[in-house]
């Protein structure tokens, strides 16, 4: 069942293994199903210390397991319970099996060769001659992936010599079967170096072998197709177009299911080639990415696939996006052959001038990252003008409800802080008569129509002086109001000089140290502060917006709303 345990010598009954062993010998390979019952196959051998059971068990978990990291440590497994036969052939074996695994699982060729060698090695005096020939069909694969032809051909020669020889024995049907396959695939490898290695004659030679016993054969589909590759490439090699497209669609529909990405890369990529001979390059660019996607997707590196990006790259008006992506890849297969492949380098012909194309895949990447920089830039221009549009408009908007809402305070004559008629004064203080807080107030009216407040050195108990009440009288009188000395100042001097430019438009084309000297203030600084904190905008502002509204009306101050005009004020020293 199991083509690893094949040529096994055996020596211990294995009648607990049998029992297991058809719990599950139904099941397909790598189906994780059989794992449970193997498990219990292998504990059993343990418990009875059956070396041979063990091995064979671990050997099944191998076959089954899903998960290449699983077949690995079983392997590993399996070579150490083959250590405790003291046979050769079991311990060659096994170190067979994990030469398989490393191959074809994990596409590591040293690490895979150096088991293959390893049970090489051990089978040169066993009477295993299957064994040993299937050991060297296995060495000389790697060593033709690895392009070290002259070493891979005898092997193959050899192996296929013993198969050939053996593939006709009717006492044994399945070892017929498998001498015939394992001739076969031998076929397969040698045409495979006779292409390589441009040697028609030989290749022509192995194909009239092969084919008659594939032809018409069921069992050996994959080596159908295997054979039907072989044969397409020989026919575009001919230039026989339409043979090759015809044979390689073949090849391509039977190696679809089959576990050879290499072989169908092969055939993809040589049905490129046929297509871009029969059709332009265009049309050879769905089977070039094909190609493409056995590297992106396993990693597998061949020549074919190689190949597959010259003829990407040779494509016209290709996006420089792909071009860029293409180079990158090739450049990165070609230092892969020469650190794995160092056999396979003189073989390649390169298309192109690796420097320039070094070169140019720089300078691509150059402006891939300046196209990138320009758009991160543009992006982020875009970003700041929108948010500096928005930044504006709600500015605008702001600033603009701002100024209406500074007319409508001076259209409705709200102007200062104590002239607002309070019919009801709170006066709670036994010491001041309503009369005389009247009194004060009246003063202070006039003090505010006679724009005293515009005298720099202004203080409260100046105030007090001019207005011929008390300090704190004076005090007692803008407390009621919810309003100390200093506020009030502000107040007044600001809402002063604001109602002096809505009068008369020559104080809007004053400076700000003009304006802030007529209305009291020994710091343009502060008044520029304080003119913000009293109308909810700045000085600046105001000037710009009423002069564009007197423009636009053509007057110099604002009518109210019921038609009237602010009042004038009067500058005078004194009372």
């Amino acid at each position: 069942m199991i083509i690893m345990t094949q040529g096994v010598s055996g020596s211990q009954t294995l009648p607990d293994y049998y029992s297991w062993e058809e719990k599950y010998d139904q099941l397909k390979k790598n189906d994780p199903a059989a794992l449970p019952w193997i498990r219990r196959s292998i504990a059993t051998a343990k418990i009875t210390g059956n070396a041979r059971h063990l091995m064979l068990a671990y050997g099944d978990a191998v076959y089954y397991s899903a998960k290449r990291n699983m077949k690995l440590c079983y392997s590993d497994s399996a070579v150490q319970a083959a250590r405790r036969l003291d046979s050769p052939d079991d311990l060659a074996n096994s170190f067979l099996g994990k030469g398989i695994i490393w191959y074809f699982n994990y596409r590591d060729f040293p690490k895979a060769l150096l088991q293959y060698t390893s049970a090489y090695a051990l089978l040169q005096d066993s009477d295993n001659l299957y064994l040993r020939h299937k050991t060297a069909y296995h060495m000389g694969v790697v060593k033709n992936h690895l392009g070290l032809y002259d070493e891979a051909l005898p092997l193959f020669t050899g192996a296929a010599d013993y198969f050939n020889s053996h593939r006709n024995d009717p006492s044994d049907p399945n070892a017929a079967y498998n001498n015939t396959r394992g001739y076969l695939n031998c076929l397969h490898h040698m045409a495979l170096i006779y292409r390589s290695t441009s040697q028609p004659l030989q290749l022509q030679n192995i194909l009239e072998r092969w084919e008659p016993m594939v032809k018409d054969s069921d069992a050996f589909s994959q080596e159908r197709a295997y054979f039907l590759k072989e044969k397409g490439i020989q026919y575009y090699n001919q230039r026989a177009w339409h043979s090759a497209a015809l044979m390689l669609q073949q090849a391509a529909a039977m190696l679809q299911n089959a576990d050879d990405a290499a072989s169908l890369g092969s055939v993809w990529y040589y049905q490129g080639r046929v297509a871009q001979a029969m059709h332009g390059t265009a049309t050879a660019k769905a089977y070039f990415l094909k190609t493409d996607s056995l590297y992106t997707r396993l990693h597998l590196v061949t020549c074919e696939i190689r190949a597959g990006y010259e003829g990407l790259l040779a494509i016209p008006s290709l996006p420089r996006a792909d071009i860029l992506r293409y180079t990158h890849r090739l450049l990165e297969i070609d230092s892969i052959f020469k650190k794995d492949y160092p056999a396979l380098v003189s073989r390649i012909t390169a298309k192109y001038d690796q420097l320039n194309l070094i070169r140019e895949n720089s300078q691509l990447e150059k402006d891939r990252l300046a196209a990138k920089k320009r758009n991160r830039y543009a992006v982020g221009l875009a970003v700041f003008v929108i948010t500096l549009l928005i930044f504006l408009f709600c500015r605008e908007r702001y600033l603009s409800k701002r100024f209406s809402q500074c007319l409508r305070a001076y259209n409705q004559k709200e102007d200062y802080p104590l002239r607002q008629q309070d019919e009801e004064r709170n006066n709670n203080d036994e010491h001041y008569t309503p009369q005389m807080t009247s009194h004060a107030l009246t003063q202070i009216d006039k003090f505010e129509k006679m724009a005293l407040f515009t005298k720099k050195d202004m203080s409260l108990p100046k105030m007090a002086e001019i207005t011929k009440t008390s300090r704190n009288l004076l005090s007692f009188v803008l407390k009621s109001k919810n309003v100390t000395y200093y506020q009030y100042m502000r107040e007044v001097r600001i809402r002063y000089i604001t109602s002096l430019m809505l009068q008369d438009k020559k104080y809007l084309a004053y400076t700000l140290d003009t304006l802030a000297d007529l209305c009291g203030y020994q710091s343009r600084q502060v008044f520029a502060k304080q003119f913000r904190e009293i109308n909810g905008i700045t000085a600046q502002e105001f000037i710009k917006r009423e002069l564009a509204r007197v423009n636009e009306q053509g007057h110099s101050a604002p009518v109210a709303e019921d038609g009237s005009r602010p009042p004038e004020i009067a500058r005078s020293k004194e009372l």
